[in-house]
């Protein structure tokens, strides 16, 4: 007696399941795209953190040039005084070109305008101000004779990964 053996290499009809060649191949193409989205959702999230960095750096711009209008174009002209320093600030000796602005707003109010540190301080009044979230260097205000007495406000705001330049030119009233 004889025993013979079928080898079975293909489905008939109604047999349920799947051949290994099937799924050896579903999850070939299962790990290409699984790979893909994950690949596509890092750099992803890597630039949107970039994004919002660079966003917050603009912000910052936009409120220093808020506070800039706000202050510095309504002070009356002839109240501006820039000093090089805190020493030249003491002993009130006025320059063209300096790290520290004082003015006087309209309405009397005294403000301030110097570094602090890494950060943009304004103190109007009694009152420090911080407006800007990232640091800044290198602070320099500068009057602009013949220029209807304009102020040049120069400062670079930076954070980890970039930074900005903000260069403005301001006519006090007078």
């Amino acid at each position: 007696m004889g025993l013979a053996v079928t080898v079975m290499t293909t489905r008939y009809g109604q047999e349920a399941g799947f051949t290994l060649v099937e799924l050896s191949t579903g999850m070939t193409i299962s790990t290409i795209l699984l790979l893909t989205f994950a690949a596509i959702l890092f750099l992803s999230r890597q630039q949107t953190a970039e994004l919002n960095d660079r966003l917050s750096l603009y912000r910052d711009l936009m409120v220093l040039d808020l506070w800039t209008q706000r202050y510095i174009a309504n002070a009356h002209g002839d109240s501006v005084a820039i000093y090089a320093n805190a020493t030249d600030e003491i002993n009130d000796t006025r320059t063209n070109d300096g790290t520290i602005l004082h003015l006087i707003l309209p309405d009397s109010t005294w403000v301030r305008l110097a570094m602090a540190g890494q950060q943009f301080n304004w103190q109007v009044g009694l009152t420090d101000h911080y407006p800007l979230d990232a640091p800044v260097s290198q602070v320099r205000f500068r009057r602009m004779p013949g220029q209807m007495d304009a102020i040049r406000l120069q400062t670079t705001i930076f954070n980890d990964e970039d930074s900005l330049s903000y260069d403005r030119l301001i006519v006090p009233r007078n």
